[in-house]
Protein backbone atom coordinates (compact mmCIF):
# COMPACT_ATOMS: atom_id res chain seq x y z
CA UNK A 1 0.00 0.00 0.00
CA UNK A 2 1.36 3.37 -1.21
CA UNK A 3 1.14 6.77 1.30
CA UNK A 4 -1.97 8.10 0.47
CA UNK A 5 -3.76 5.67 -0.61
CA UNK A 6 -7.61 5.79 -0.32
CA UNK A 7 -8.43 2.50 1.47
CA UNK A 8 -12.12 3.32 1.34
CA UNK A 9 -11.92 3.59 -2.77
CA UNK A 10 -13.28 0.23 -3.77
CA UNK A 11 -15.14 -1.11 -7.56
CA UNK A 12 -18.33 -3.15 -7.63
CA UNK A 13 -19.93 -5.27 -10.97
CA UNK A 14 -23.10 -6.82 -11.21
CA UNK A 15 -23.21 -8.58 -13.51
CA UNK A 16 -20.67 -7.63 -15.61
CA UNK A 17 -21.82 -3.50 -15.25
CA UNK A 18 -19.88 -1.21 -12.92
CA UNK A 19 -22.24 -0.41 -10.05
CA UNK A 20 -22.10 1.94 -7.28
CA UNK A 21 -24.94 0.81 -5.07
CA UNK A 22 -24.57 0.60 -1.50
CA UNK A 23 -26.97 -1.87 -1.17
CA UNK A 24 -23.81 -3.99 -2.57
CA UNK A 25 -21.74 -3.24 0.69
CA UNK A 26 -25.12 -4.32 2.58
CA UNK A 27 -24.66 -7.22 5.50
CA UNK A 28 -27.90 -8.77 4.57
CA UNK A 29 -26.10 -9.45 0.96
CA UNK A 30 -22.86 -10.47 2.19
CA UNK A 31 -23.54 -12.47 5.04
CA UNK A 32 -27.80 -12.86 5.75
CA UNK A 33 -27.31 -10.20 8.61
CA UNK A 34 -30.69 -9.44 8.83
CA UNK A 35 -34.57 -10.46 9.35
CA UNK A 36 -37.48 -10.74 7.13
CA UNK A 37 -41.57 -10.89 7.04
CA UNK A 38 -43.89 -11.96 5.10
CA UNK A 39 -47.53 -10.22 5.50
CA UNK A 40 -50.75 -10.33 3.60
CA UNK A 41 -52.42 -7.37 2.23
CA UNK A 42 -56.06 -7.38 1.41
CA UNK A 43 -58.97 -5.06 2.50
CA UNK A 44 -57.02 -2.31 1.89
CA UNK A 45 -54.88 -3.07 5.20
CA UNK A 46 -52.42 -5.95 6.71
CA UNK A 47 -54.47 -7.97 9.19
CA UNK A 48 -52.25 -9.48 11.07
CA UNK A 49 -49.86 -6.36 11.76
CA UNK A 50 -49.50 -5.87 14.93
CA UNK A 51 -48.27 -9.52 15.59
CA UNK A 52 -45.49 -8.87 12.62
CA UNK A 53 -44.79 -5.65 14.37
CA UNK A 54 -44.33 -7.33 17.63
CA UNK A 55 -41.84 -10.55 15.97
CA UNK A 56 -40.06 -8.17 14.10
CA UNK A 57 -39.43 -6.30 17.15
CA UNK A 58 -38.73 -8.93 19.27
CA UNK A 59 -36.57 -10.49 16.67
CA UNK A 60 -34.38 -7.30 15.83
CA UNK A 61 -33.75 -6.83 19.63
CA UNK A 62 -32.05 -10.41 19.77
CA UNK A 63 -30.87 -9.68 16.94
CA UNK A 64 -29.43 -6.23 18.07
CA UNK A 65 -31.03 -4.63 15.10
CA UNK A 66 -32.37 -1.17 15.73
CA UNK A 67 -35.64 -0.99 14.64
CA UNK A 68 -37.69 2.54 14.32
CA UNK A 69 -41.24 1.22 14.23
CA UNK A 70 -42.82 4.32 13.59
CA UNK A 71 -40.92 4.78 10.70
CA UNK A 72 -41.61 1.74 9.25
CA UNK A 73 -45.16 1.87 9.98
CA UNK A 74 -45.07 5.04 8.32
CA UNK A 75 -43.33 3.31 5.15
CA UNK A 76 -46.19 0.38 5.22
CA UNK A 77 -48.72 2.80 4.88
CA UNK A 78 -47.47 4.62 2.01
CA UNK A 79 -46.95 1.14 0.41
CA UNK A 80 -50.33 0.01 1.39
CA UNK A 81 -52.13 3.26 0.12
CA UNK A 82 -49.93 3.07 -3.22
CA UNK A 83 -51.59 -0.42 -3.92
CA UNK A 84 -55.10 0.67 -2.97
CA UNK A 85 -54.39 3.45 -5.66
CA UNK A 86 -53.35 0.49 -8.15
CA UNK A 87 -56.77 -0.99 -7.18
CA UNK A 88 -54.73 -3.91 -6.01
CA UNK A 89 -57.04 -6.52 -4.34
CA UNK A 90 -54.48 -9.17 -2.53
CA UNK A 91 -51.15 -9.12 -2.24
CA UNK A 92 -47.92 -10.37 -0.26
CA UNK A 93 -45.90 -7.72 1.41
CA UNK A 94 -42.18 -8.47 2.22
CA UNK A 95 -40.23 -6.54 4.65
CA UNK A 96 -36.28 -6.99 4.89
CA UNK A 97 -34.38 -5.39 7.83
CA UNK A 98 -30.42 -5.58 7.63
CA UNK A 99 -27.89 -4.95 10.02
CA UNK A 100 -26.58 -2.41 7.02
CA UNK A 101 -23.72 -1.25 5.55
CA UNK A 102 -20.01 -1.83 7.64
CA UNK A 103 -17.48 -3.88 9.45
CA UNK A 104 -14.65 -6.06 8.73
CA UNK A 105 -15.38 -8.93 7.17
CA UNK A 106 -17.97 -11.17 9.08
CA UNK A 107 -17.28 -8.26 12.02
CA UNK A 108 -19.53 -6.33 12.93
CA UNK A 109 -18.71 -2.50 14.01
CA UNK A 110 -18.38 -1.82 17.30
CA UNK A 111 -20.76 1.22 17.05
CA UNK A 112 -24.38 0.70 15.58
CA UNK A 113 -24.94 0.93 11.99
CA UNK A 114 -27.52 2.35 10.25
CA UNK A 115 -30.11 -0.25 8.85
CA UNK A 116 -31.63 -0.68 5.95
CA UNK A 117 -35.38 -1.51 5.04
CA UNK A 118 -36.86 -2.76 2.14
CA UNK A 119 -40.49 -3.59 0.70
CA UNK A 120 -41.88 -5.01 -1.32
CA UNK A 121 -45.68 -5.89 -2.85
CA UNK A 122 -46.64 -8.37 -5.19
CA UNK A 123 -50.05 -9.60 -6.12
CA UNK A 124 -51.41 -12.90 -4.89
CA UNK A 125 -54.26 -14.76 -6.36
CA UNK A 126 -56.92 -15.09 -3.23
CA UNK A 127 -56.29 -17.13 -0.15
CA UNK A 128 -58.03 -19.70 1.29
CA UNK A 129 -57.94 -23.55 1.91
CA UNK A 130 -55.58 -25.41 -0.20
CA UNK A 131 -54.71 -29.54 0.15
CA UNK A 132 -50.95 -30.24 0.02
CA UNK A 133 -49.17 -33.56 -0.08
CA UNK A 134 -45.61 -33.39 2.28
CA UNK A 135 -42.41 -34.74 1.56
CA UNK A 136 -39.99 -35.53 4.31
CA UNK A 137 -36.36 -33.39 3.59
CA UNK A 138 -33.40 -35.26 3.64
CA UNK A 139 -31.78 -32.50 4.74
CA UNK A 140 -32.09 -32.33 8.61
CA UNK A 141 -32.73 -28.87 10.49
CA UNK A 142 -29.56 -28.36 12.71
CA UNK A 143 -30.41 -27.19 16.72
CA UNK A 144 -28.96 -23.70 17.02
CA UNK A 145 -31.18 -22.32 19.92
CA UNK A 146 -30.09 -19.12 19.49
CA UNK A 147 -31.74 -18.59 16.48
CA UNK A 148 -34.51 -20.61 17.27
CA UNK A 149 -38.18 -18.87 16.84
CA UNK A 150 -36.58 -16.15 14.59
CA UNK A 151 -36.92 -15.16 10.75
CA UNK A 152 -33.65 -14.65 9.72
CA UNK A 153 -31.93 -14.04 6.32
CA UNK A 154 -29.87 -17.46 6.73
CA UNK A 155 -31.73 -20.11 5.05
CA UNK A 156 -29.35 -21.46 2.69
CA UNK A 157 -30.22 -24.94 4.70
CA UNK A 158 -33.78 -24.83 3.61
CA UNK A 159 -32.52 -24.14 -0.08
CA UNK A 160 -30.37 -27.44 0.04
CA UNK A 161 -33.12 -29.05 1.57
CA UNK A 162 -35.52 -29.08 -0.98
CA UNK A 163 -33.32 -29.51 -4.09
CA UNK A 164 -35.34 -32.75 -5.61
CA UNK A 165 -38.14 -33.14 -7.95
CA UNK A 166 -41.17 -31.98 -6.07
CA UNK A 167 -44.27 -31.87 -7.64
CA UNK A 168 -46.89 -28.50 -7.94
CA UNK A 169 -49.05 -29.81 -4.69
CA UNK A 170 -45.88 -31.00 -2.35
CA UNK A 171 -44.71 -29.04 0.42
CA UNK A 172 -41.10 -30.23 2.03
CA UNK A 173 -41.12 -31.28 5.50
CA UNK A 174 -38.28 -30.64 7.40
CA UNK A 175 -37.70 -32.69 10.65
CA UNK A 176 -34.31 -31.68 12.98
CA UNK A 177 -31.28 -33.76 13.38
CA UNK A 178 -33.39 -35.70 16.30
CA UNK A 179 -35.75 -36.88 13.29
CA UNK A 180 -38.55 -34.36 15.55
CA UNK A 181 -40.82 -32.62 13.54
CA UNK A 182 -40.10 -28.85 12.82
CA UNK A 183 -41.86 -27.29 10.13
CA UNK A 184 -42.32 -27.22 6.27
CA UNK A 185 -40.44 -24.80 3.99
CA UNK A 186 -43.27 -21.65 4.50
CA UNK A 187 -45.65 -23.17 7.02
CA UNK A 188 -45.68 -24.54 10.79
CA UNK A 189 -47.23 -27.78 11.50
CA UNK A 190 -50.63 -28.51 13.38
CA UNK A 191 -52.09 -31.67 13.69
CA UNK A 192 -55.67 -31.94 15.19
CA UNK A 193 -56.75 -35.07 17.95
CA UNK A 194 -60.04 -34.71 19.96
CA UNK A 195 -60.43 -31.21 20.63
CA UNK A 196 -56.04 -30.34 21.28
CA UNK A 197 -54.30 -29.03 18.30
CA UNK A 198 -50.85 -29.91 18.61
CA UNK A 199 -47.50 -27.97 16.98
CA UNK A 200 -44.06 -28.95 17.12
CA UNK A 201 -42.61 -26.53 20.47
CA UNK A 202 -39.86 -24.62 18.46
CA UNK A 203 -36.69 -24.84 21.09
CA UNK A 204 -33.79 -25.68 19.41
CA UNK A 205 -34.21 -24.45 15.55
CA UNK A 206 -37.43 -23.47 13.16
CA UNK A 207 -39.34 -20.27 13.28
CA UNK A 208 -42.55 -18.96 15.26
CA UNK A 209 -44.53 -17.99 12.73
CA UNK A 210 -47.31 -15.23 12.58
CA UNK A 211 -50.35 -17.43 11.96
CA UNK A 212 -49.09 -19.73 14.37
CA UNK A 213 -48.96 -17.14 17.16
CA UNK A 214 -52.10 -15.89 16.42
CA UNK A 215 -53.83 -19.60 16.37
CA UNK A 216 -52.33 -19.67 20.12
CA UNK A 217 -53.35 -16.83 21.48
CA UNK A 218 -56.40 -15.54 19.52
CA UNK A 219 -57.85 -18.48 17.17
CA UNK A 220 -58.32 -21.82 18.83
CA UNK A 221 -60.30 -20.61 21.95
CA UNK A 222 -62.85 -19.72 18.79
CA UNK A 223 -63.09 -23.21 17.75
CA UNK A 224 -63.41 -24.52 20.95
CA UNK A 225 -59.85 -26.33 21.05
CA UNK A 226 -56.50 -25.76 23.16
CA UNK A 227 -53.23 -25.94 21.78
CA UNK A 228 -50.04 -28.31 23.19
CA UNK A 229 -46.28 -27.05 22.16
CA UNK A 230 -44.40 -30.23 22.28
CA UNK A 231 -41.94 -32.85 20.89
CA UNK A 232 -43.46 -34.86 17.97
CA UNK A 233 -42.47 -37.46 15.26
CA UNK A 234 -43.61 -37.89 12.23
CA UNK A 235 -45.71 -40.90 13.41
CA UNK A 236 -47.92 -38.69 15.29
CA UNK A 237 -48.95 -36.52 12.73
CA UNK A 238 -49.43 -40.18 10.50
CA UNK A 239 -51.76 -41.12 13.44
CA UNK A 240 -53.98 -37.63 13.57
CA UNK A 241 -57.17 -37.23 13.22
CA UNK A 242 -56.20 -34.17 10.46
CA UNK A 243 -53.26 -32.26 9.74
CA UNK A 244 -52.60 -28.89 8.57
CA UNK A 245 -50.52 -25.93 8.05
CA UNK A 246 -50.52 -22.56 8.86
CA UNK A 247 -48.91 -19.31 6.97
CA UNK A 248 -49.95 -15.49 7.18
CA UNK A 249 -50.03 -14.67 3.81
CA UNK A 250 -51.96 -18.33 2.42
CA UNK A 251 -53.84 -18.74 6.29
CA UNK A 252 -54.70 -23.04 6.35
CA UNK A 253 -53.80 -25.83 4.01
CA UNK A 254 -54.76 -29.03 4.37
CA UNK A 255 -52.36 -32.11 4.14
CA UNK A 256 -53.85 -35.59 2.43
CA UNK A 257 -50.26 -37.29 2.49
CA UNK A 258 -47.13 -37.28 4.12
CA UNK A 259 -44.36 -39.25 1.86
CA UNK A 260 -47.37 -41.04 0.06
CA UNK A 261 -48.83 -42.14 3.12
CA UNK A 262 -52.69 -40.64 4.01
CA UNK A 263 -53.22 -39.10 7.29
CA UNK A 264 -55.36 -41.33 9.36
CA UNK A 265 -58.05 -39.20 9.80
CA UNK A 266 -59.64 -37.36 7.38
CA UNK A 267 -61.86 -34.50 9.15
CA UNK A 268 -60.84 -31.04 8.17
CA UNK A 269 -63.74 -29.56 10.35
CA UNK A 270 -61.30 -27.76 12.56
CA UNK A 271 -59.69 -26.48 9.53
CA UNK A 272 -62.79 -25.28 7.90
CA UNK A 273 -63.53 -23.36 11.09
CA UNK A 274 -60.11 -21.74 11.80
CA UNK A 275 -59.83 -20.43 7.74
CA UNK A 276 -63.58 -18.99 8.75
CA UNK A 277 -62.87 -17.61 11.92
CA UNK A 278 -59.79 -15.79 9.96
CA UNK A 279 -61.47 -14.61 7.25
CA UNK A 280 -64.02 -12.65 10.05
CA UNK A 281 -61.02 -11.42 11.23
CA UNK A 282 -60.28 -10.00 8.08
CA UNK A 283 -64.02 -8.61 7.05
CA UNK A 284 -63.78 -6.48 10.45
CA UNK A 285 -61.01 -4.73 9.77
Amino acid sequence: MTQGENTEQSLSFVNGVLSCSPLIADRGLAFGDGLFESMLFCNGGIPLLEFHLSRLSSDSARLKIPLDQSRLKEQLSQLAESAKQAKIATAKIKIILTRGVGGAGCYPPSGALTPNVVLSLSVIESTGIAELNLVTSSVHLPHVPLLAGIKHLNRLIYILGAQFDRAENQEVLFLDQDQHVIETMHHNVFFVRGATLHTPAIKTCGVRGVMRTFVIQKLAKKVGCEVKESTLFLQDLLESDTVFLSNAVRGFTSVNKIDGVEITGSDNTTVLHLQSEFDNFKESL
